[in-house]
Protein backbone atom coordinates (compact mmCIF):
# COMPACT_ATOMS: atom_id res chain seq x y z
CA UNK A 1 0.00 0.00 0.00
CA UNK A 2 1.27 3.43 -0.93
CA UNK A 3 -0.09 6.54 1.24
CA UNK A 4 -1.71 8.92 -0.99
CA UNK A 5 -2.38 11.83 1.24
CA UNK A 6 -1.74 12.56 4.34
CA UNK A 7 -4.15 14.84 6.82
CA UNK A 8 -3.93 15.86 10.45
CA UNK A 9 -6.98 14.53 12.46
CA UNK A 10 -8.10 14.45 16.01
CA UNK A 11 -9.48 11.44 17.57
CA UNK A 12 -12.18 11.79 19.66
CA UNK A 13 -14.56 9.20 21.59
CA UNK A 14 -17.28 7.31 19.39
CA UNK A 15 -19.09 8.98 23.07
CA UNK A 16 -19.62 12.40 21.37
CA UNK A 17 -20.61 11.81 18.01
CA UNK A 18 -24.17 12.59 17.24
CA UNK A 19 -26.41 12.58 14.79
CA UNK A 20 -29.13 15.91 14.24
CA UNK A 21 -31.25 16.37 11.27
CA UNK A 22 -29.11 14.27 8.72
CA UNK A 23 -26.16 15.94 10.08
CA UNK A 24 -22.87 14.23 11.78
CA UNK A 25 -21.60 16.55 14.30
CA UNK A 26 -20.24 16.93 18.12
CA UNK A 27 -21.15 19.57 20.92
CA UNK A 28 -18.64 21.50 22.22
CA UNK A 29 -18.80 24.16 24.69
CA UNK A 30 -19.46 27.69 23.81
CA UNK A 31 -17.20 30.82 25.56
CA UNK A 32 -21.07 31.40 27.57
CA UNK A 33 -20.14 27.69 28.84
CA UNK A 34 -23.27 26.51 27.27
CA UNK A 35 -23.33 23.27 24.39
CA UNK A 36 -23.09 23.77 20.68
CA UNK A 37 -23.67 21.85 17.82
CA UNK A 38 -20.99 21.75 15.29
CA UNK A 39 -20.72 19.80 12.14
CA UNK A 40 -17.90 17.70 11.63
CA UNK A 41 -16.61 15.65 8.80
CA UNK A 42 -15.28 12.05 10.59
CA UNK A 43 -12.48 9.15 8.88
CA UNK A 44 -11.91 5.93 9.66
CA UNK A 45 -13.34 4.49 13.11
CA UNK A 46 -10.24 2.55 15.27
CA UNK A 47 -11.81 0.83 17.83
CA UNK A 48 -14.08 3.30 20.50
CA UNK A 49 -12.62 6.44 18.76
CA UNK A 50 -14.03 8.27 15.80
CA UNK A 51 -11.24 10.31 13.40
CA UNK A 52 -12.70 13.82 13.00
CA UNK A 53 -11.23 15.32 9.74
CA UNK A 54 -12.76 18.93 10.02
CA UNK A 55 -14.64 21.03 11.77
CA UNK A 56 -12.96 20.79 15.53
CA UNK A 57 -10.40 23.84 16.20
CA UNK A 58 -7.39 24.24 18.83
CA UNK A 59 -8.81 25.27 22.16
CA UNK A 60 -12.51 23.59 21.04
CA UNK A 61 -13.61 21.98 24.57
CA UNK A 62 -15.56 18.82 23.31
CA UNK A 63 -18.56 17.47 25.21
CA UNK A 64 -17.80 13.84 25.64
CA UNK A 65 -20.52 12.31 27.81
CA UNK A 66 -23.79 14.19 29.39
CA UNK A 67 -26.35 13.25 31.53
CA UNK A 68 -29.48 14.40 29.72
CA UNK A 69 -30.17 15.49 26.52
CA UNK A 70 -27.78 18.26 24.45
CA UNK A 71 -28.79 20.87 22.45
CA UNK A 72 -27.77 24.18 21.27
CA UNK A 73 -27.95 26.49 24.17
CA UNK A 74 -28.17 24.21 27.00
CA UNK A 75 -25.66 25.06 30.24
CA UNK A 76 -22.50 22.96 31.27
CA UNK A 77 -21.53 22.02 34.08
CA UNK A 78 -17.56 20.82 33.47
CA UNK A 79 -16.69 17.47 35.69
CA UNK A 80 -13.24 16.95 36.13
CA UNK A 81 -10.27 17.40 33.71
Amino acid sequence: MVPVEQRPALLVPRSAVHQRAGITGVFVQDSSGNAQFRMVTLGERRGDQQMVLSGLFPGDRLVVTAQGELANGVALQVEGK
